[in-house]
């Protein structure tokens, strides 16, 4: 059975993280010094500030999704 897509779905674009970490990928192996932090978990650890922040806020009730424009 052939699959037809709506209009919205073909125009649907890749994700602009993907094409920074195969911009950054590709850097890498020219050998430049690239410090990635499009996709996954950062190379740096939590600061204590952060992890209290987000414990703070958590105790405020700030744990809900944020808005889906950003």
């Amino acid at each position: 059975m052939p699959v037809s897509f709506s209009q919205f779905a073909q125009a649907l674009q890749v994700e602009t993280a993907f094409t920074v970490l195969a911009v950054a990928k590709s850097l890498k192996a020219r050998g430049k010094d690239v410090i990635e932090l499009e996709i996954g978990d950062s190379p740096f650890p939590t600061s204590d500030s952060a992890i209290e922040g987000g414990i703070q806020a958590i105790r405020d009730g700030h744990c809900h999704y944020g808005p889906s424009m950003g």
